[in-house]
């Protein structure tokens, strides 16, 4: 894209910069649109790739980062000089485009991917098969099979699901496929092999774990069993598969999507509160998901009352910054007045001197009491870093451990944590906490 853009004569360079929407994104207020700049400054005349694009939805950060962005691409010293690419699925780059009206005009270019078909699917598994020494056999190549047919009928499925990732589940599967072939090699046979049944149970398992991710009722029918439905007599047709979008300006803009559901802002009475997008899990009683719902909003409640009150401690020592330079301008005046005033009496010249002393004392007492709220204040940031990077850790654990099938992002509770989808717990002694 790069030397596209390069060649056109656009860009004054081959290269490009990816990052991410956290390289945009700061942990306090203030500090996003800062980050935001520097980053664009990076990129300039180059193609700058912001990966995870839909984290800039969420939260104030997020917003500021967006409204930086769409400021900047209005100044000389960016417009016409860099290709920026927001990346993600079509519904997260439409709901990114709506947090400021004016950055669809900044990026009007729109390039939309399809999901691979099904025989391309099958082709790139079995290509990435065999580069890891996996064969698969003949009955994999007879595409009139049977057997074959089949699996193009599980892929067409699995494509038509909005959690899909085409590319990326291929290699999932591979990857499941590669292990199994190791798992089942024996001393006597020293090739690596999988059968036909390995692939569709390797399929079959990635259409109900896709399935119970669609956050869509009418996409979670099973005629296997796997996953119910609201009729076990019907299954509703699947939802069209959700395209991969690429918004971009010659300012510029594309998308990748979170696995995690966001947790979304909605209104409620005179109120706002948050509440929980993904999917009630089948089974969850009402005192659990009720729970889970307060859990969410107890934790969401205590976030926002530490941005509050490191705004509240960031503004107190901009207020003894202010007051520390007001001080020292007055000290000036008083020591000029004292030098052009010889000629006072010697009361007069006292007075000065006390007054000067008096405001010398006050400055110093401004100073020491700036000095101690920005330890306070960086005491406060490191305590909140170490938190979250701890809390990420928690979050990447839970992931690998593979406790919720659905991949829904787990919720902080008194004695554990519980996925958003409310079935699964892991208690606080099994992650070591």
């Amino acid at each position: 894209m790069a030397e596209y853009f390069y060649e056109m004569g656009i860009l004054s360079t081959k290269d490009y910069l990816e990052c991410s929407a956290s390289d945009l994104i700061a942990q306090f207020v203030g500090q996003s649109a800062p980050r935001t700049r520097d980053t664009l400054r990076k990129g300039l005349g180059k193609v700058l790739f912001i990966d995870e694009a839909y984290r800039l939805c969420d939260g104030e950060f997020g917003r500021e980062a967006v409204n930086e962005l769409v400021d900047c691409l209005t100044k000389p010293l960016f417009v016409g000089k860099i290709v920026i690419i927001l990346a993600g699925y079509t519904e997260d780059i439409n709901r990114l485009l709506k947090v400021n009206p004016g950055l669809c005009s900044r990026f009007p270019e729109e390039v939309v991917f399809g999901n691979m078909q099904p025989e391309e699917c099958l082709t790139l598994l079995h290509r990435q098969l065999q580069q890891n020494g996996i064969d698969i056999g003949s009955e994999f190549q007879e595409t009139r099979s049977e057997s074959y047919l089949e699996l193009i009928a599980i892929l067409k499925e699995l494509s038509s699901l909005s959690s899909w990732g085409n590319g990326r589940d291929i290699k999932t599967i591979s990857k499941s496929l590669t292990a199994a072939a190791y798992e089942g090699a024996g001393q006597s046979s020293p090739s690596l092999t999988v059968t036909m049944v390995d692939i569709f149970q390797a399929l079959k398992s990635m259409l109900k774990s896709q399935r119970a991710r669609c956050t869509d009722e009418t996409q979670l029918g099973d005629s296997s069993g796997g996953v119910a439905s609201k009729s076990l007599n019907q299954r509703p047709e699947a939802s069209p598969p959700m395209p991969f979008n690429i918004a971009t300006s010659i300012s510029c803009a594309t998308g990748s999507t979170d696995p995690n559901p966001v947790m979304e802002k909605e209104k409620v009475g005179d109120g706002s509160q948050l509440i929980n997008s993904s999917p009630r899990d089948l089974g969850v009683s009402d005192e659990i998901w009720q729970q889970l719902q307060a859990n969410i909003a107890a934790n969401e409640a205590s976030a926002k009352s530490l941005q509050e009150s490191i705004a509240a401690q960031e503004r107190n020592i901009e207020n003894f910054k202010e007051k520390e330079i007001r001080g020292e301008h007055t000290l000036g005046k008083l020591q000029e007045i004292i030098m052009e005033t010889s000629h006072a009496s010697k009361d007069e010249i006292n007075d000065l001197k006390r007054k000067h002393e008096e405001e010398r004392l006050h400055n110093l007492t401004v100073k020491h009491a700036k000095e101690a709220a920005e330890e306070s204040l960086r005491k406060v940031r490191e305590e909140e870093a170490r938190r979250r990077q701890g809390e990420a850790r928690v979050q990447k654990k839970l992931r690998e451990m593979g406790v919720c099938p659905a991949g829904f992002r787990w919720v902080k509770e008194r004695s554990g944590y519980r996925c958003a989808g409310g079935a699964h717990f892991v208690p606080n002694d099994q992650l070591g906490l």
